[in-house]
């Protein structure tokens, strides 16, 4: 298959097109076997048949595209880093999942750089640190998950370039200061969960912009104030939960508004409800 691409590349653009492509190739496999990530001395782990790999898969060319790497598949290595995987050599990557694996460091800056990523799963692993800037240079991000880690500082604001994303998760983390307004600008989003952090202030009224979500999470914070009246122009909620924050609990009466709620969380408790939203303190 690599070969044919080469055939039909080179009577396009000439043979420039073909070192190209190997040296993108090379860069991966040498970026593979420097991560430390894999036994490639290892029979299974042969590097030139990378492409068939459980957790690889390649484009037409060759190409790494994906990488997928799940606890409990993954036991080859007790803990991995970071810091040893040059992200920069994976141009053509779109897909990310690193679930589970014991992932410790830092998000690397160099992720950014990465301009096809439509999915980026990091959740429940070890990383520490902030999330980067850059991770609002991933445009075609549909689905980014980096809860269950040990995230600290703010949500960037470069966030919300990410227009094209509709799964938000990074609960169980330490990021602090407010909820972005800007949050609003991410008018795709069916699932945001920034539960169980430390988020402080009100809740953002702006976030009644977003019109497609059908679930919000944001328990377990340190949010204050009154539920903002936009929230009830999320007609297509089905799950709201705001409990364990120091909200005024005060169920205002614009959310019967909200029809299709199941699940409604406040203070310590659970109510459930169908076509119809039953107040309860």
């Amino acid at each position: 298959m690599w070969t044919a691409f080469l055939i039909i590349c080179s009577l396009i653009v000439g043979t420039p097109c073909a070192a190209t492509v190997t040296s993108q190739l090379q860069m991966e496999a040498n970026a593979i076997m420097n991560s430390g990530w894999w036994y490639t001395s290892d029979a299974r782990f042969n590097i030139s048949n990378r492409c068939n790999w459980y957790e690889i898969s390649c484009n037409f060319d060759g190409s790494i595209k994906a990488i997928n790497i799940d606890y409990p598949w993954w036991n080859e290595l007790a803990t991995i880093s970071f810091s040893t995987f040059n992200l920069s050599s994976f141009h053509n990557l779109e897909s990310l999942v690193i679930r589970s694996a014991e992932l410790y460091g830092t998000i690397p800056k160099e992720i950014g750089h990465l301009s096809k990523f439509t999915h980026l799963d990091l959740s429940a692993n070890s990383l520490n640190g902030q999330l980067p800037l850059s991770l609002g240079n991933l445009t075609k991000l549909t689905h980014l998950d980096l809860s269950y880690n040990n995230l600290v500082g703010h949500v960037p604001h470069s966030i919300d370039n990410l227009r094209q994303l509709n799964y938000l998760g990074i609960s169980s983390n330490f990021i602090n200061g407010s909820i972005p307004p800007e949050l609003w600008l991410l008018n795709n989003l069916t699932f945001l969960d920034l539960s169980n952090n430390r988020f402080k202030g009100e809740i953002p009224s702006t976030l009644g912009n977003l019109y497609q979500l059908q679930e919000l999470d944001i328990s377990d914070n340190n949010l204050n104030g009154s539920i903002p009246h936009e929230l009830g122009f999320l007609k297509n909620l089905t799950k709201l939960d705001l409990s364990y924050n120091r909200l005024n609990i005060n169920l205002p009466i614009f959310l019967t508004n909200l029809t299709k709620l199941q699940y409604l969380y406040i203070s310590n408790s659970l109510s459930m409800v169908s076509s119809h939203l039953t107040l309860i303190n």
